[in-house]
């Protein structure tokens, strides 16, 4: 068997970086992953100058008043203090930080891979119980298994 590249074609860097940005935006329905408002600006979760990389799980789409009140302030300290504060959201944010050490967990892995939809999340957030976590439940054994 002899092994081939198929549709590989190039494409210019204005061109890569407006489909990189794109990805996240759609990833997040185009909403601020802070204040829920329409997201104008991605923001890096943590900052450049503290040692934050231009990368899929270091940038979040954000409106322009929270990219720019946020600044370079911790982002979990400074989120926790707005009045808009949600802790789901803030669940969500650290799930989109974290989706890459995520890819080791078999019950996480499939809703989280890459660049994944925050309805997906939040739908999978909302359905996810204590008995789902639980390998004793009533879904996996009898009475006589306890």
């Amino acid at each position: 068997m002899t092994a081939r590249i198929d549709d590989v074609y190039l494409i210019t860097r204005r061109e890569s970086k407006k489909r990189f940005r794109s990805r996240i935006y759609a990833a997040w329905g185009g909403e601020c992953a802070y204040c829920g408002q329409l997201a104008k600006s991605l923001d890096h979760v943590v900052p450049r100058h503290k040692g934050g990389m231009t990368i899929v799980e270091n940038l979040v789409p954000a409106c322009l008043s929270c990219n720019g009140h946020k600044g370079s302030d911790d982002w979990v300290v400074w989120y926790r203090q707005q009045q808009f504060y949600d802790i789901d959201s803030e669940s969500l944010i650290w799930l989109w930080i974290k989706q890459s050490d995520l890819t080791d967990n078999a019950l996480l892995t499939h809703p989280f891979l890459g660049l994944f939809s925050v309805v997906k999340q939040r739908a999978f957030l909302a359905s996810y119980t204590e008995i789902n976590n639980n390998p004793f439940n009533d879904h996996f054994f009898d009475d006589r298994f306890m």
